[in-house]
């Protein structure tokens, strides 16, 4: 599915730090500042390095495209969302201009582009919430620190299962791709898949793909909410899974 994966080890993976960037950059960055400028190479962007743009463009880069080995980066709309670091053409002039479809210009457009919201905004959430415009950053972040801890290094993690980390047999695309859809086939229990239709992690060819291995699978669409639909469209997620709920389980 999706190309290099499930939707499901996809959401497991990338998308999960650009659902919940703007949070976490509130977390992680707090009251930091710019100092830097950089050729928008991606080996410029080295995580942990010594300015805060340089971490931040670092992170989108990944959470828009896996640091450009997603190639649904190029999308079929010209003026959309382009490339590594997804620059539309809107923002390209706010940059300064440039080509968004060469992967080095996309990168030195983005970081531009990045550093302009964060002089507008004058904070990296603010900032980096500009990529996802039709969320609202939350206004308590704390409720992040049930996924999240902090380390030695005084940076925050994702908190995985100890155990699921030293497994002897660590499951990964495309193993892990095959894993999932093996239990797929095996699923006999109603089934519900609620999707936000500007989700770019669940497509409509991996929901094909996962509806072969369970024909029974049933799909609510969520129109104007991302990945995160429960987050984006409370009232409307809740109503498509209590009416599935209200058919298979009836109250008795």
């Amino acid at each position: 599915m999706l190309n290099t994966g499930s939707f499901i080890s996809q959401a497991l993976g990338r998308r999960l730090l650009s659902v919940l960037f703007p949070s976490l950059v509130a977390l992680a960055f707090s009251g930091a500042e710019s100092t830097a400028s950089g050729n928008g190479g991606v080996g410029a962007l080295v995580p942990g390095g010594g300015a805060v743009l340089d971490r931040v463009a670092f992170a989108v880069d990944g959470a828009e495209s896996s640091h450009g080995a997603d190639l649904r980066m190029w999308r079929s709309e010209p003026d959309g969302p382009q490339g590594p670091m997804q620059v539309s053409a809107a923002a390209a002039a706010d940059a300064g201009g440039g080509d968004r479809f060469d992967d080095k210009e996309n990168r030195t457009l983005g970081r531009a582009y990045l550093a302009r919201m964060y002089r507008r905004y004058g904070s990296w959430p603010d900032a980096v919430a500009a990529y996802n415009p039709h969320r609202p950053r939350p206004k308590n972040v704390s409720g992040l620190l049930k996924n999240l801890r902090y380390r030695a290094d005084g940076r925050l993690h994702w908190h995985w299962d100890p155990a699921f980390i030293r497994r002897a047999d660590p499951v990964e695309p495309p193993q892990f791709t095959d894993v999932l859809l093996q239990a797929a086939r095996r699923i006999r229990t109603p089934t519900l898949l609620v999707r936000g239709m500007k989700s770019d992690v669940v497509s409509p060819s991996a929901i094909a793909e996962f509806q072969q291995c369970l024909p029974s699978l049933e799909v609510v669409d969520v129109a104007g909410a991302g990945h995160m639909v429960a987050g984006d469209k409370n009232d409307v997620f809740n109503h498509g899974v209590i009416e599935f709920l209200t058919r298979h389980l009836p109250a008795k």
